[in-house]
């Protein structure tokens, strides 16, 4: 609940404090709430070095190779009524390397690839690293793409990926990040978020 005290202050209240709060975050507070209880809960998840080999800049369908367990992993995640967002900076396009409708080629193929998973949505920034631009991780514009697209309650969500950005923009957002490495995979984070549902 949010209330004007006697000096015309507002506060919210937390746990049955009432905490100053200015107008901005009396506007933002309410969307939290209402996240928190109507939200959808996710998994974000990086591409490259995350799901597939990165092999630098990929520009063709065919050079995309998944590893082999995140299909089944995706698929626990799906069942278990997680959104799977994918999140990923893909320069190759403001390089001019590669057009949108060569992207949209190449995560079609990830999407037959990661059968019998299912990745309900895919969010790219395809930006220079030097652009400037809100949406490139570590930044949260894909994220807030996502939050107005399908209403995620972010504070009971995850990220997956493998780098220290993939961790801040997850971070940023308030879900709780994994970060995979040859030792800890894309299932190894799964199985921890499962796991911790139960």
């Amino acid at each position: 609940m949010i209330i004007r005290d006697g000096d015309g202050e507002l506060k919210a209240d937390i746990d049955g404090c009432f905490v100053p709060i200015t107008r901005e975050e009396s506007e933002i507070v309410p969307a939290i709430v209402e996240r928190s209880i109507f939200g959808k809960r996710a998994v974000f998840f990086d591409r490259d070095d995350t799901i597939n080999d990165d092999v630098g800049h990929c520009r063709r369908p065919e050079d995309i190779s998944i590893f082999p367990f995140v299909g089944p992993a995706l698929k626990r995640l799906n069942d278990a009524g997680l959104m799977t967002i994918m999140i990923t900076n893909q320069s190759v396009i403001g390089r001019g390397w590669l057009d949108e409708e060569g992207l949209s080629k190449i995560h079609d193929k990830v999407r037959q690839d990661v059968l019998p998973g299912r990745i309900d949505d895919i969010f790219f920034c395809p930006h220079l690293p030097d652009g400037g631009c809100e949406c490139r991780k570590p930044g949260i514009g894909m994220a807030l793409q996502a939050l107005e697209k399908y209403n995620i309650d972010t504070l009971n969500s995850y990220m997956i990926g493998d780098g220290d950005r993939d961790v801040e923009f997850g971070e940023a957002i308030g879900c709780k990040s994994y970060k995979v490495s040859d030792d800890y995979t894309f299932a190894d984070a799964v199985d921890d978020i499962l796991s911790g549902l139960r």
